[in-house]
């Protein structure tokens, strides 16, 4: 009988009532994607069962757990070339009893197909055959498997609506569990699977893990830890849980231990970036940077999935500083970068040019010059860089086009000296090039008038410079002449109240001393005759007296003066000296 469609439409509890009605002999296939899974069906029983692979894929690991052997022994005794069952090897070895090792073989055959039950999408098809096909091995047809129909549907219906209630408690079977010694009963109390099951919850072990480690299958397995939770005999290790029992470990010099917490943290919450991140951060301290590349190769990629591209260009820079020789990832980054329009593109784009051309992959690096030349087209840089990539690879034609492009962009960006040197290059590869050679002699000559011209402008700004700051100088030499001046002349205008001439003759020289080219000096000389006047007048001046001189200023101010010519000075009458000091006295007020 011809049968196939899909799961979705025929569930399989339907298509095994279907083959044992109609007594139907063969083996019936079922794909769910990549899962594949077949079982032989006859005299109204299943016999058979393939979980997808071979018995010794799948059941060398059991094996090694229960019978607690090595994978050395085990193959040791598969490459002895003996047409017998696993079981009949071992027991002929006599590393184990044939029929234990039948059971445990039946047991995870029928666990597997139960787990198919499962299933919420496939296909399937039947193939009708007296014998089953070459899928099923020795060990898979002499295990002595026989399943009857209507034991399957009712212990998977009951499965299906158990696992139901299960999964509201516990919705990942890579759950780890730790037992509270406090509300757990005494051992005496518990029966063996229970028992058996919560010894293996220690705070690391999955769900999974517990199921095979205890013999048990998952179905009973989580069953028995669901029930524990409810009734809080048991407790659910959260991902903080392993971290701080990792970084406690680590702390303690114990790096396998704490590796193994984190690993199982991150079995627990794969999405977690923050763990995954310490992971990798500690796989890095220990010297782990190939464990380290891939924690850091996730975390770049779910970055770039939620749009952080910081986070993923700081993991691919963490890559690439362990892996300075894996162009791939800078690659990675570069592409990732040049997607967002970053402004580091160029800068990542050489640095994987220059990987590339260390490595020796000429093709790649002129590849990734020609991408960065798309963005930047006004970089002769660039453009040099391709030039000498293609020379490599002797496409001189290629490479002389762009050592062109190069040193005109040089040459326009006023970098003489860059286009001198491609032009250089350009005649080294083709000596006849006489608009290279034309190109380099007005590139030369043009260089000599710049650096004339330069040098005569450089001349003409320290000149200027230095005239703008003589001139500075003395108009804050002028300033400060202009203040000491004006100090002076109040200072002198007391001496000359007190007849103290002799003070006054020392003031007049120690400024002329002081500043001989301030502008100041064409009032101070008018200053000085004035004081000469009345250098040596006949009695004291006081201030009292001034006030007379001046109301007889204007009556006296034809009377001459004389001179003294054995001192040298002059001498003037009362009325003429009372002027004078009248004038000073103006000037000082009218300068201040």
């Amino acid at each position: 009988m011809a049968l196939h469609g899909e799961l979705k439409i025929m569930p399989l509890s339907d298509i095994l009532q279907s083959l044992r009605a109609n007594h139907q002999c063969g083996t019936l296939n079922l794909l769910d994607g990549k899962k594949e899974f077949s079982l032989f069906f006859e005299n109204d029983a299943i016999t058979g069962i393939n979980p997808g692979q071979p018995s010794r894929e799948y059941f060398s690991p059991i094996l090694c757990y229960f019978l607690e052997i090595t994978e050395e022994v085990l193959d040791r005794e598969f490459k002895k070339k003996l047409k017998l069952s696993i079981a009949d090897r071992l027991q002929k070895s006599r590393i184990a009893n044939a029929t234990r090792i039948n059971e445990l073989h039946r047991t995870y055959l029928t666990e597997s197909l139960y787990n198919v039950f499962m299933w919420q999408s496939g296909t399937f098809a039947f193939e009708d055959s007296t014998i089953p096909g070459p899928i099923f091995d020795d060990d898979q047809r002499n295990c002595g498997l026989k399943l009857e129909v209507d034991m399957i549907l009712f212990e998977s219906m009951r499965r299906i609506d158990e696992w139901k209630l299960i999964a509201k408690q516990i919705p990942s079977m890579d759950d780890v569990f730790t037992i509270d010694a406090a509300g757990c009963p005494p051992d005496e109390q518990l029966p063996d699977p229970h028992k058996t099951i919560f010894g293996f919850c220690n705070g690391e072990n999955s769900i999974k893990e517990i199921a095979y480690r205890s013999g048990q299958d998952l179905f009973t397995t989580a069953s028995i830890l669901c029930d524990a939770l409810e009734n809080h005999v048991a407790r659910r290790i959260t991902p903080n849980d392993l971290i701080n029992l990792a970084e406690k470990s680590f702390s303690n010099n114990k790096r396998t231990e704490a590796l193994r917490y984190f690993k199982r943290a991150i079995e627990l919450d794969r999405g977690n970036v923050e763990v995954r991140h310490r992971f990798a951060d500690l796989c890095v301290q220990m010297g782990m940077h190939h464990e380290a590349t891939n924690e850091y190769k996730t975390l770049a990629q779910f970055a770039r999935e939620k749009k952080e591209f910081d986070r993923a260009r700081l993991f691919y820079r963490q890559i690439i500083a362990m892996n300075p020789s894996e162009y791939d990832f800078q690659k990675r980054l570069y592409e990732m970068l040049r997607d967002i329009k970053d402004p580091d593109v160029k800068s990542v784009g050489l640095e994987l040019a220059d990987t590339l051309k260390r490595l020796g992959l000429r093709r790649d690096e002129i590849l990734i010059l020609k991408q960065i030349i798309e963005d930047n087209d006004h970089d002769a840089f660039c453009f040099e860089r391709l030039g000498d990539a293609q020379q490599s690879l002797s496409h001189e034609k290629s490479a002389t086009e762009n050592f062109y492009t190069a040193a005109e962009l040089f040459a326009n960006q006023e970098n003489f000296q860059s286009a001198i040197r491609i032009y250089e290059k350009i005649l080294a590869l083709n000596p006849d090039e006489v608009k290279a050679s034309k190109r380099l002699d007005e590139l030369k000559s043009g260089i000599y008038l710049k650096k004339k011209r330069r040098r005569r402008r450089i001349i003409v700004i320290a000149q200027s410079g230095i005239l703008l700051l003589a001139i500075i100088t003395y108009l804050c030499y002028t300033a400060v002449s202009t203040v000491d001046y004006l100090n002076m002349r109040n200072r002198n205008l007391q001496y000359l109240f007190d007849g103290d001439f002799e003070q006054l003759h020392g003031a007049i020289r120690s400024f002329q001393n002081k500043y001989p080219l301030s502008l100041v000096n064409i009032d101070f000389k008018r200053y000085c005759g004035e004081i000469e006047l009345i250098g040596n007048a006949p009695r004291k001046i006081t201030t009292a007296d001034t006030t007379d001189v001046q109301s007889s200023a204007l009556v006296n101010a034809n009377q001459p003066k004389s001179h003294d010519s054995s001192t040298g000075n002059f001498s003037c009458s009362d009325s003429i000296q009372s002027g004078v000091i009248n004038d000073i006295i103006t000037d000082t007020t009218s300068l201040q």
